[in-house]
């Protein structure tokens, strides 16, 4: 199936056992606590799991902030809209006694733009470039002849600023959680291409994005952190949210997009030139503790320490930052998953909820600087150890 072409997933089953949900009973006034709306049987599992999935390669292949899904079974259907945050499922109706609900939502959904279908009006095929151009960018960015680029509007100021580059390299395998995606982009210049790095990611509406940081930061001068050129998507979020009822015991996150593009594209820490580099790289990041009595990074880890093309140290990645300067976002921060398995701090690992605090950026640091010394330079340990 070439989901990339798709706009509606309809799934069709005879079964009715093959129905992953049981319908809220209003003339029982049943809750959906003693009633629960998502049936736990081996075969209706199957069936959530096989429509999540659809919704999951569907998302992948192309470039949306929702969508919408049909599945039937028998004579009744259900409509769901997917989202990064959950999924809402409509009431089940039969289809065959109320024709009308399901003509009238296809016909509905016909008559759509493309953007209130769910697509990213910001992300399009490059099809303005010429074969010249494409060329170029193909070279600045090492890529094979051929490969497919992508146009990414990106707010600048009162306008966007197009970059351009390939398909985000790995597939999501989730629709709940951030969706990050990288990946290294060209900015034209003159018709010159300019190498960039355009970051995109689902973030806790309550919390600051990127970008703020970013920009929060600029204000300290610190060193070692990557130039911002400019970011973030208005009017892109989750509201799901706003549906939810006080009894409902699951919370929905409310999520914001945000996409921005670093004036930098660096190397990863394990490329080290020698042990000399390694350990400057690590300070650099560290150099940064200036303003941790501002901010906590809450993530550091080898994949958020990256080297420039002069041996420097350039600490990235402030997704999960809280600025203890800025209340307004603390009651949050329990909801954030904070930091690399690996490299978070002995005290978090052993006492879950445990407040993050400075030192514990701080440890993760030498644990950084430990695990890479053990895996990447020769050591009488064991390989089974290292790994380990």
């Amino acid at each position: 199936t070439d989901f990339s072409a798709a706009e509606l997933c309809m799934e069709l089953k005879v079964s009715v056992l093959c129905d992953p949900f049981n319908d809220f009973d209003q003339k029982k006034n049943k809750s959906r606590f003693s009633d629960p709306f998502k049936k736990d049987t081996v075969i209706a599992n199957d069936t959530w799991g096989q429509i999540t999935l659809y919704a999951v390669r569907q998302f992948y292949s192309q470039y949306l902030f929702f969508a919408f899904s049909v599945i039937i079974f028998d004579d009744h259907a259900w409509l769901v809209l997917w989202n990064c945050s959950s999924a809402i499922v409509s009431a089940g109706f039969n289809y065959v006694d109320n024709a009308n609900l399901l003509v009238d939502f296809l016909w509905r959904f016909s008559h759509l733009s493309p953007v209130d279908r769910g697509h990213d009006p910001t992300m399009s095929p490059a099809s303005n470039l010429s074969e010249e151009t494409v060329q170029k960018i193909h070279e600045t960015l090492n890529l094979k002849a051929g490969t497919a680029l992508l146009k990414f509007d990106v707010p600048q100021k009162d306008w966007y600023k197009s970059f351009y580059g390939p398909h985000f390299p790995h597939p999501i395998c989730s629709l709940i959680g951030q969706s990050t995606h990288t990946v290294p982009v060209c900015d034209l210049v003159e018709g010159r291409p300019c190498k960039a790095f355009l970051k995109e990611y689902w973030g806790l509406a309550a919390v600051w994005g990127e970008v703020e940081v970013y920009k929060h930061l600029a204000k300290y001068d610190i060193p070692h952190i990557a130039p911002l050129m400019c970011g973030d998507i208005p009017h892109s979020e989750t509201r799901t949210h706003n549906h939810v009822k006080p009894e409902d015991s699951s919370p929905v996150m409310h999520l914001c997009l945000h996409r921005l593009v670093l004036d930098f594209v660096g190397h990863h820490l394990t490329k080290f030139k020698c042990t000399k580099e390694l350990t400057q790289v690590v300070l650099h990041a560290m150099k940064g503790q200036q303003v941790f009595f501002l901010i906590l990074h809450h993530d550091i880890s080898i994949n958020n320490i990256c080297i420039d093309k002069d041996g420097n140290g350039i600490l990235i990645d402030w997704e999960l930052a809280l600025f203890l300067d800025d209340k307004s976002h603390v009651n949050v921060a329990d909801m954030l998953e904070k930091g690399t398995w690996q490299f978070i701090s002995a005290v978090l690992l052993m006492k879950p909820g445990q407040l993050h605090v400075l030192e514990d950026d701080i440890e993760s640091f030498m644990h950084v600087l430990g695990w890479t010394v053990l895996s990447y330079l020769p050591s009488l340990i064991g390989d089974d150890v290292c790994t380990g």
